[in-house]
């Protein structure tokens, strides 16, 4: 506790000083020249667990962050700008658990300059920066590392000609003395896009060298990418074409005398897949091609979202022969470098990354009834670099392969204690990560990549979409698809043929049908199908509706043949003003073309009444039956069933207040028993000194589990660029492996200038 008090000292020491130089504000002649801010963060975490056997462990931590950082930026001719920057972040921790006592010290500065000359016609860049970490621990020192970038770019964005754009990147690794990391990479990227009405051509040349100094590996890779696509409407638009052409070569040198692995990536074409799935190991995933585009900034949106429950991501290699070992899943940068409260990268390497569960599966086939085997996951790891989760799995050899990440429960006290020790308030508890991309590659000894190899694919994609009748949505439309690649011969095309149609028998009912032929030829032989969809979408009120949907689709393939067919039915009634009704449910079932029959059962229904604008009460029920027939495991049957009931009230608006009950059976488990509460009280939401208080109660009977949070806040507005935030934490949580309890104090101060 000495070392807390004398922690939180120094804390109030250096704010102190830090927040009169912030009032005083000097050398701000030119604001809109220097910027920067001081951010001062310290915690005091106390955690005591008793497990069953009633063995006691006291943890007790203390970590205090500092963060200055100092920016120009400056136009030092008319088209000529200059920004600079130096941040400078020390981060300690003492940590006592037992008798052991440890005290860390992370020290960070990055340097970095920018200069940007031209307009938005003509404009070129020029920068660097440089990462130095130095890390200590008990006295103990260990090695300095170095992240160095030197970077340029220039546009040239003429009007009515091909845009043009050039980038040039070189990145150096090291630490100190060059004995455990020591390596270069050079990265040139050429892009010409030119779009002409319906025409749009685009061309990607990259060069990449890696070279590993230690590890005696050069790796160089050289690619080429264009692009051609066309859409357009003909014959008073009765007629819609679109088309796309893609060709790609790969070219990999790699130069060993080491003993080290290299990862080789997966040469086009590929395709994205995502889906939710209650049974991992049973579905279809449906086209996603946002999680392959090599886009790592834009967040594809919560379908992909890692909180959401089972998310599968995976990929369509289209050739079956594909060995793939390794896959990378980026989360969106803005999660640690935007928002009001962004979470630290390497707090949630130590706090969070652990908590999820990665599981990897893959199959010969993405159908309804297609079974996905499970491979043994080697490692998992965080890079909080790259933002990226590395999944290492045993080397595999399919068309299809995905993974799969299961939901993290903002109940769950391990969880709440993670976001807690994160430094993310309570009221955020329900964290979501948005997944950016993911990439797959194969890690192989560097001995076996050696020497040069050189990969070509192509994608040729037609579609055209006829309208048959003036008066009436009758469609004809057909596509066809052709990828290859060489020089190992691979080659599949797929054709299909389709009549659509769409028709309002009157203004309450319509209806919308689609029946369709497809063939396609790859290297294990010819595949047929035919696929057929109807909808029936009656709505005799404007408060009342009512949809009936089929699809089925029968495929052969090498002689067998597999089948799906499923019926839903989904309505919605607003009964009166304020109460709505859902009721969902159908049936489907699958058989593929080994046998194996899986027959699904599902029912979802809700009520949401609100009375008064303050009161809601929400009433659900789901049921889910799945019967797996025909399989090597014999007959298996699973049920779920689910219902909860919530209400919320808030009689001021300063004053939220929540509680709900939940009854969850599933096959094989002992029936689980959910009971939330919640508090949430503002009582001065709009002034300078902001208090919040919280309090939320879980109680499980499955383990007996029983969690309890409670979490004052203090937030004092001192002037609009400065912030002071206090905040006091509560948890205990109970169950039948024992007790552990946590306190957090937590200070905050950031001022800017």
């Amino acid at each position: 506790m000495r070392c807390g008090v004398s922690t939180f000292f120094r804390f109030a020491a250096v704010a102190g000083l830090s927040l009169a130089a912030a009032l005083a504000r000097p050398f701000m002649a030119r604001a809109d020249v220097f910027s920067g801010f001081t951010e001062l963060d310290y915690n005091h975490m106390t955690t005591k667990t008793s497990d069953a056997t009633g063995n006691d462990t006291m943890t007790r931590s203390n970590s205090f962050n500092q963060k200055y950082n100092l920016m120009l930026n400056t136009n030092l001719l008319p088209l000529l700008t200059l920004r600079a920057g130096y941040l400078f972040e020390t981060d300690q921790t003492w940590l006592t658990s037992g008798d052991q006592d440890t005290h860390t010290r992370i020290t960070t500065s990055l340097p970095s300059g920018d200069l940007t000359l031209g307009s938005k016609l003509l404009n070129a860049s020029a920068g660097y920066n440089r990462r130095k970490e130095s890390i200590s621990s008990s006295g103990v020192a260990t090695m300095d590392t170095y992240n160095e970038d030197y970077h340029g770019t220039l546009n040239w964005h003429p009007a009515g000609l091909p845009a043009v754009s050039l980038n040039l990147e070189r990145t150096n690794i090291y630490d100190g003395q060059r004995l455990f990391q020591d390596s270069t990479n050079d990265r040139a990227t050429l892009g010409l896009t030119y779009q002409l009405r319906g025409l749009d051509l685009r061309y990607a040349g990259t060069y990449n060298d890696h070279t590993d100094k230690l590890e005696r590996i050069d790796v160089n890779q050289v690619t080429h990418a264009a692009r051609a696509t066309y859409s357009g409407q003909f014959f008073q638009e009765r007629v819609s074409l679109y088309s796309s052409y893609n060709i790609s070569e790969q070219t990999t040198t790699t130069t060993t005398s080491g003993t080290g692995l290299v990862n080789l990536p997966i040469a086009q074409p590929l395709f994205g897949l995502s889906a939710q799935l209650a049974d991992p190991s049973i579905g279809r995933l449906e086209p996603n091609q946002a999680l392959v585009d090599g886009n790592a900034t834009i967040d594809i949106g919560t379908t992909t979202a890692i909180q959401s429950p089972s998310q599968n991501m995976g990929f369509d290699f289209v050739n079956g022969a594909t060995t793939v070992n390794r896959v990378l899943v980026s989360l969106a940068p803005s999660l640690f470098t935007s928002g009001s409260a962004p979470v630290k990268a390497d707090d949630f390497r130590k706090n969070i990354a652990p908590l999820y569960s990665w599981t990897v599966y893959q199959s010969p086939d993405n159908t309804p009834a297609s079974h996905w085997t499970e491979v043994t996951v080697q490692s998992v790891t965080f890079d909080p670099v790259m933002y990226q989760f590395e999944i290492v799995f045993d080397t595999t050899r399919a068309q299809y392969v995905k993974v799969v990440v299961t939901q993290l429960n903002a109940n769950e006290s391990r969880v709440q204690q993670a976001l807690i020790a994160s430094g993310i308030p309570s009221s955020n508890l329900a964290l979501s990560v948005p997944v950016t991309r993911i990439e797959a590659s194969d890690r192989v000894p560097a001995a076996t990549a050696q020497g040069h190899t050189s990969i070509v694919s192509s994608i040729l994609n037609l579609d055209m979409k006829v309208r048959l009748l003036q008066d009436h949505a009758l469609y004809y439309n057909t596509n066809f698809y052709l990828a290859s690649t060489s020089p190992n011969g691979f080659l599949k095309w797929t054709m299909s043929n389709a009549l659509q149609g769409d028709h309002q028998f009157n203004e309450l009912v319509s209806a919308s049908g689609r029946v369709a032929r497809e063939d396609g030829e790859e290297p294990q032989g010819h595949r047929g199908a035919y696929t057929y969809t109807a909808t029936l979408r009656v709505t005799p009120l404007r408060t009342l509706s009512h949809t009936l949907a089929y699809a089925g689709r029968a495929d052969t393939f090498q002689g067998q043949t597999s089948t799906s067919n499923s019926l839903y039915l989904s309505n919605t009634a607003e009964l009166y003003r304020g109460v709505n009704l859902s009721l969902n449910g159908g049936a489907s079932n699958a058989t593929n073309q080994t046998g194996e029959k899986v027959v699904s059962y599902n029912m979802i229904s809700s009520l949401n009444v609100m009375p008064r604008r303050d009161l809601s009460l929400s009433v659900n029920y789901s049921l889910n039956r799945t019967d797996l027939s025909g399989g090597n495991q014999g007959d298996v049957t699973s049920n779920t069933r689910r219902g909860d009931v919530g209400i919320t009230y808030r009689p001021f608006t300063n004053l939220y207040l929540l509680a709900s009950l939940g009854q969850l059976q599933q096959t094989n488990r002992k029936t689980d028993l959910i009971q939330n509460y919640g508090l949430n009280w503002s009582p001065f939401p709009d002034g300078t000194l902001q208090f919040n208080c919280s309090y939320q109660e879980n109680v499980r009977t499955l383990n007996e589990e029983r969690s309890r949070l409670i979490s004052p806040s203090l937030t004092w507005k001192i002037t609009n660029r400065a912030i002071l935030e206090l905040s006091y934490p509560f948890l205990r949580t109970t169950s039948l492996s024992g007790t552990t309890a946590s306190e957090t104090f937590s200070a905050n101060l950031r001022m800017s200038f």
